[in-house]
């Protein structure tokens, strides 16, 4: 995929409301300092998140990635064993949602029962539940080492490159085996339009304890190869072609697809200004089957919402529901009455950083400090997001200028990291370490909502 076709994409924001994870300040200084021994990301990967819940740090793992992984220096992956079985283990299937089931009936979870273990720990691949739009990894973590102590285990996906997958990943929590530090969870992946379930992936994880960010890490890592011709033709499209008006700007409801494992559905907003965009529809539900007065209808909720990305803002492009693949509906319906929009503003704050002061400023944002590092410098805005419902409303451009207005980029191989404390958000970045002819000029981008009660039906055909 070419790089501006990449960065049209962004990641799923699931819908459930949980607060976000806070963080202490010890906790913040530390998660910076191992942010910087993160490899090159792409620095266009972060936008605005609706504030929701990703299980396990994923405050925007995807998110826009926000959230930063407690990294440090990889340990050497330990040895890979084991070979594919046949059935699917009991603790696998009590780990299975109603929504995984009639996948997995169908014959879509392949067996993989390869592991490796270094340091004491243990990491097993069990196998995968795969359809061409979503992937489900089921593993099986160990300590075998030190059973007193809490195993802290933050997994990630490697492509068929071994660079880490940009796609949005939602992390469940598992089940723990009473009486020994093992646990039993899964791992979905969320393909976004132009992307597919790969069939060779490594799926790698890094072992501490006590969630300690300063304690000695494992990596562990498990090539996995699965059949993609279990799925291959089992994605089917039902066209819908409707529009609807929002406050004067249309809104077209494009297509459905239905997967074994997914039920998408397209839209796309058609704003006259650049300035704003669609957000979230945010009681979006899927009606199944006819209505009729006085009976009960079954409707399923959103499960994530995917945007598109141009010029770093965000346009609603699709919404995630659970599959009825393997149902026989005539007809659906989507329905919704409120909607989210939002728009956005740049400012600007200039920053001599070696006085450690804000020359001038109209932006929302205020300094924090500025640290003088051996191998970087690094500059922390802060700003309350108040009431807003975006976990981080916020975003720091990924250039800056000196006073001569020569433009800069941030230092290669550490990307800018979001904080949310509260109601505060942290914004870090980091300098090449060099004189700059003073002040700097860093350019944010700020994000607010506006709510639009609005009814909105459109019947859907399945039968077409």
């Amino acid at each position: 995929m070419d790089e501006k076709k990449e960065m049209r994409y962004t990641q799923f924001f699931d819908e459930m409301r949980q607060s976000e994870e806070q963080v202490s300040e010890e906790q913040l200084d530390a998660a910076i300092r191992n942010g910087i021994q993160r490899g090159k990301q792409r620095r266009r990967r972060a936008t605005f998140l609706r504030g929701s819940g990703i299980v396990a740090g994923a405050l925007a793992s995807f998110l826009l990635l926000l959230a930063v992984w407690q990294l440090g220096p990889p340990s050497k992956p330990g040895a890979v064993l084991g070979s594919p079985g046949s059935t699917i283990p009991d603790y696998v299937q009590t780990l299975m949602t109603s929504n995984m089931q009639p996948a997995a009936d169908h014959g879509l979870y392949q067996p993989v029962n390869r592991m490796a273990e270094i340091d004491g720990y243990r990491m097993t691949v069990d196998g995968v539940l795969a359809d061409s739009r979503k992937m489900i990894v089921f593993f099986t973590t160990e300590n075998l080492s030190d059973s007193r102590s809490k195993m802290d285990f933050t997994p990630k996906l490697l492509g068929p490159d071994g660079k880490e997958m940009s796609m949005p990943r939602f992390t469940s929590s598992g089940q723990a085996v009473p009486d020994k530090n093992i646990s039993h969870s899964y791992y979905t992946v969320s393909f976004v339009e132009g992307w597919s379930t790969p069939d060779q992936f490594t799926f790698s994880g890094q072992f501490s304890k006590d969630r300690d960010p300063d304690a000695k890490k494992a990596t562990l890592e498990v090539p996995v190869q699965i059949d993609s011709s279990k799925y291959a033709d089992l994605e089917r499209i039902v066209p819908i072609n409707q529009s609807a008006t929002i406050q004067g700007n249309e809104i077209r409801i494009t297509e459905m697809i239905l997967t074994p494992l997914s039920t998408i559905i397209r839209v796309k907003p058609d704003y006259s200004s650049p300035n704003k965009g669609l957000w979230q529809i945010k009681d979006a539900k899927l009606y199944l089957g006819e209505t009729k007065k006085n009976q009960f209808q079954y409707f399923l909720m959103v499960r994530q919402s995917e945007h598109n990305i141009l010029n770093d803002k965000a346009n609603l492009s699709a919404l995630h529901y659970d599959s009825i693949y393997y149902s026989d509906w005539n007809k659906v319906t989507l329905r919704a009455s409120r909607f989210t929009e939002i728009s956005y503003s740049e400012s600007k704050i200039n920053i001599d950083t070696g006085k450690k002061e804000v020359k001038t400023s109209n932006s929302v944002a205020q300094l924090e400090d500025v640290i003088q590092r051996k191998d970087s410098t690094e500059i922390r805005l802060q700003y309350d997001r108040k009431d807003s419902d975006l976990a981080i409303p916020i975003k720091l451009q990924d250039h800056f200028s000196d006073n001569s207005g020569t433009k800069y980029s941030f230092k290669d191989g550490v990307y800018t990291n979001y904080f949310s404390m509260g109601s505060k958000v942290t914004i870090s970045c980091h300098l090449e370490p060099r004189e700059y002819e003073q002040p700097l000029t860093f350019t944010l981008t700020s994000a607010t909502e506006q709510d639009i009660k609005q009814p909105l039906e459109v019947n859907i055909n399945m039968k077409k």
